[in-house]
């Protein structure tokens, strides 16, 4: 193989682990707000539904992450 192929190679890996890193972090914002109709709350004076989908999507990367991190 040539340079130019294993460039290219290279840049294919890199756009699947993109996919990836949204495909979780999308499962777990929305797992986020499945969760929010679980807990009652105050829409106009409570910040819990900003505190929950925070949690959910740090969760999410840290699970890209930990997946990355595992491939390499």
């Amino acid at each position: 193989m040539d340079a130019d192929a294993i460039k290219e190679l290279l840049n294919q890996q890199g756009k699947n682990s993109e996919i990836l890193k949204w495909g979780i972090i999308s499962l777990f914002g929305g797992a986020g707000l499945i969760v929010l109709q679980l807990f009652p709350f105050d829409p106009a004076n409570s910040t819990l539904p900003y505190g929950i989908e925070i949690v959910f999507i740090a969760f999410g990367f840290i699970t890209y992450y930990l997946v990355i991190k595992k491939q390499r």
